[in-house]
């Protein structure tokens, strides 16, 4: 400064907060230029200069800091906006109906998949319950679930009876979690749902048909079983009668030569009727058993039956008949209606061992045909009369009686041919009625 000239020099630090920012400095040509007043105006001056450029400072700062900030949201919004992207994708491309539920429950995002499906309107069912989606039957397991996933946190999944928005209905699979929701206190619930509709329907089909093969398996045992028990007693008379009649003809009685040729010819009958019964079963099965109803005389048709069945009636049976005769015109098949005539008569006397009475009625007014045949025979335990009609099945009580199970089978459907229906009452040791009624044509 002496170089320059300066005879007089006056310093005051530039200090903001303690921290030292710079000096202002002062000279003059003239020595005791600066007096205190100079000093103290120098000293004020520094605090003023101090304090604007630490506020330039600050204002640097805070506007780069302002610039870099608004760098970070802007890139954070960018970040959002593409993850909102591959949400939505994820949500719109899933096949699976996906619900996004608020902590209380309420609806708050649902997919294109579920609006499709249950036929809502985008953001229609915002607000909403989530038990919204689910059937009245199933609602309260439902809501037991989304409680669940709610206290506990665990995967819950179940089935439910959904329920479109036109009330329509459809079985779903449903699948609830827990959606994170970081250091909140409050988390949300994604649920997914799919139509099962077609699986539940397969399954249905599938059981059905397991079933269908189960019941073929105990067909075919039964059959096989049947076949070797009815067929072996008609063989072993044929068999036995015809070598005595080879062996020994010419020492035989003329009487005794017909008793054999008679046990033939009713072995080769009975064998034959088995045979008729399980081919008729076979059409029964396959529904080809033809309906050929015409006019006759029903109870005509039942004397020359109960004629028949009278003929082969061991002494100890009773037989109190009433047929009507206003039963003269009606339309019928009426080989159906001989079998179900023969059949219930036949078992009434069959089942009837040690005799007893047979009741058979048959009455016809302008509405229905009824037919009523009772017995006082061995009777029919009741765990088997629901499996009545089931071919090859014969009641636990029949002991050594004959018998394919066949009969009531095919009448059963007869009875199904004419539109009429078929009831059993039956008390063992008491006996059984039958009551068969068909719409009068």
């Amino acid at each position: 400064l002496a170089q320059q000239g300066v005879r007089a020099y006056l310093s005051a630090p530039l200090v903001v907060e303690g921290h030292l920012l710079g000096e202002l400095a002062l000279g003059a040509l003239e020595p005791g230029a600066f007096g205190v007043a100079h000093r103290v105006i120098a000293t004020q001056l520094a605090d003023q200069i101090a304090i604007a450029m630490s506020h330039a400072r600050l204002s640097a700062q805070v506007q780069r800091h302002n610039e870099e900030l608004q760098q970070r949201v802007a890139e954070r919004t960018q970040e959002l906006d593409r993850t909102r992207s591959r949400v939505e994708a994820i949500l719109n491309n899933s096949s699976d109906a996906i619900i996004l539920s608020r902590a209380d429950g309420s609806i708050s995002q649902t997919n294109l998949t579920f609006d499709q499906l249950f036929g809502y309107l985008p953001d229609e069912l915002f607000h909403h319950p989530l038990t919204a989606v689910a059937h009245p039957d199933s609602a309260a397991r439902f809501a037991e679930a989304i409680e669940q996933v709610a206290l506990q946190g665990t995967v819950q999944r179940l089935e439910i009876l959904a329920q479109h928005k036109d009330g329509t209905t459809f079985d779903a699979e449903v699948a609830l979690s827990l959606i994170p929701a970081g250091t909140e206190r409050h988390s949300g619930i994604v649920c997914h749902l799919r139509d099962i509709t077609e699986r539940k329907r397969a399954e249905e089909e599938l059981r059905r048909a397991l079933e269908k093969e189960r019941e073929l398996s105990e067909l075919k045992t039964r059959f096989v079983s049947m076949a070797s028990h009815e067929f072996r007693t008609p063989l072993t008379t044929i068999v036995s009668s015809t070598e005595i009649l080879e062996h020994y003809f010419d020492r035989l009685q003329p009487a005794q030569r017909e008793k054999h040729f008679r046990h033939i010819e009713i072995a080769s009958r009975h064998m034959t009727h088995l045979l008729d019964d399980v081919l008729l079963l076979g059409r029964v099965e396959a529904e080809q058993l033809p309906f050929k109803p015409v006019r006759f005389n029903l109870a005509a048709l039942a004397a020359e039956v109960l004629e028949q069945v009278q003929l082969s009636a061991p002494p100890g049976i009773v037989f109190e008949v009433a047929l009507d005769g206003a039963c003269r015109d009606r339309l019928f098949d009426e080989q159906l209606m001989r079998h179900i005539l023969t059949n219930l008569l036949s078992n009434a006397v069959k089942y009837s061992p040690k005799g007893g009475t047979v009741r058979f009625a048959v009455t016809c007014d302008a509405q229905s045909i009824t037919i009523r045949v009772q017995d006082e025979g061995i009777g029919i335990p009741e765990k088997d009369l629901e499996r009545l009609y089931e071919p090859f099945h014969r009641a636990s009580n029949v002991d050594t009686i004959q018998g394919t199970g066949l009969g009531l089978v095919i009448t059963k459907h007869a009875v199904d041919l004419h539109g009429g229906t078929i009831v059993c009452e039956s008390t063992v040791g008491v006996g059984t009625t039958f009551t068969v009624r068909i719409p009068s044509r």
